[in-house]
């Protein structure tokens, strides 16, 4: 009895530990490989629905600039142009402002601007698809952010520009491909994502 009640009370205090020091170790984990866990997440979504996914890409714009893309998901109403961010703490945003106002989740951390994603992604989106020559309006700008990142009361009003924690991408993508709109002609989205794979600068090196 004495070593039941021994055993109980260890277990009690190793999930009392857990209970207190997850969100430490999930930030941790986080910090270190979140590009990985995103790309876990994006890579999950498209195999479970059979898209097509393309990671890491680089692409040269028309300027010679270099235009880099986490994930590039062709989904079967919209290819979607998904940017990873790792931005645990408050941030203060207004969906037309240049930047966001961020302060970080570490003790005594001061205030930072940074880019404004909606901004950022809509520039990217747009250079991808003159880059490829396709319509802008089979694009999608996706930021996806850690679950740490507090908007607080911030609701985006944009209809085709999309900030989401990474737990709630799923639910984000099905909303979009339910959209009663016309599916992106298979054919046509096959021979995209050959001259996507072909102009991909990362392949060439």
């Amino acid at each position: 009895m004495v070593y039941l009640f021994v055993g109980l009370v260890i277990l009690l205090a190793i999930v009392v530990l857990l209970i207190i020091f997850y969100p430490k170790i999930k930030r941790a984990r986080y910090k270190k490989d979140h590009i990985s866990i995103y790309g876990k997440r994006v890579y999950k979504y498209a195999l479970h629905n059979d898209l097509y996914l393309i990671n890491k890409l680089a692409l040269k714009g028309n300027d010679d600039q270099l235009l880099k893309i986490d994930h590039l998901l062709f989904g079967t109403k919209y290819i979607y142009v998904i940017s990873d961010f790792y931005l645990p703490g408050n941030i203060e945003a207004k969906e037309n402002d240049r930047s966001f106002v961020y302060t970080p989740l570490e003790k005594n951390a001061k205030k930072v601007y940074i880019d404004n994603v909606f901004i950022s992604g809509a520039e990217l989106t747009k250079k991808v698809a003159s880059n490829l020559g396709l319509n802008p309006s089979l694009f999608i700008p996706v930021a996806l952010v850690d679950d740490d990142a507090d908007f607080g009361d911030f609701k985006p009003t944009l209809k085709n520009n999309y900030l989401v924690h990474v737990s709630n991408f799923n639910k984000l993508l099905d909303a979009l491909e339910a959209r009663k709109v016309a599916p992106l002609n298979d054919d046509q989205l096959k021979y995209a994502v050959m001259d996507v794979n072909r102009l991909n600068e990362r392949k060439r090196k």
